[in-house]
């Protein structure tokens, strides 16, 4: 397999993921998204955050982007 058939393949995977982890907590109230929960982050929301913030990383990557050693200093959910 090549490298861009690879990067399809787990793009695709991720959006599939995401979607499904979307829809799970589509009919949660505000203060359950919020509320603190035993897993390794305190609440989905910051693992929604979390997520997202590991997304945005390694499409930068990608892109090879200039200030990656900074990213995760000047993210902001």
């Amino acid at each position: 397999m090549d490298l861009p058939q690879f990067l399809c393949i787990q793009a695709y995977a991720n959006r599939l993921s995401n979607h499904r982890l979307h829809e799970a907590m589509r009919g949660l109230s505000r203060e359950q998204f919020h509320a603190p929960r035993t897993s390794f982050f305190p609440s989905l929301a910051l693992t929604l955050n979390h997520i997202l913030e590991v997304d945005l990383f390694y499409v930068a990557v990608l892109y090879r982007e200039p200030g990656l050693r900074s990213f995760f200093d000047t993210f902001v959910p």
